[in-house]
C-alpha cells in the first residue's frame, strides 16, 4: 500500500517540461508581444525567468540523482 504506483517516474519529466514550456515559453511569447520602448525590460524580465526556471529545473534533478537520505 505504501509502495509507488508504476509509472511514477514518467509524471515528474512530464509535468517538469510542461512547466518550462509554460512558464519560460509565455513569459518569451510575452515579452515578445511589448511595444519596442518596453522590450529591453521585457527580455531582462524574461531572461531572470528563464535562469530561474533552469535553477529551479537543477534543484530538481539534482535531488532526483541524489535519492532519499535517511537522517
Amino acid at each position: 500500500m505504501l509502495m509507488r504506483p508504476t509509472g511514477w517516474q514518467v509524471i515528474g519529466p512530464i509535468l517538469l517540461c510542461l512547466f518550462l514550456v509554460l512558464r519560460v515559453g509565455g513569459m518569451w511569447f510575452f515579452a515578445s508581444k511589448h511595444p519596442p520602448e518596453e522590450q529591453p525590460r521585457m527580455r531582462r524580465t524574461a531572461t531572470f525567468t528563464t535562469v530561474l526556471a533552469l535553477i529551479a529545473v537543477g534543484i530538481w534533478v539534482y535531488t532526483v540523482l541524489q535519492g532519499p537520505r535517511g537522517f
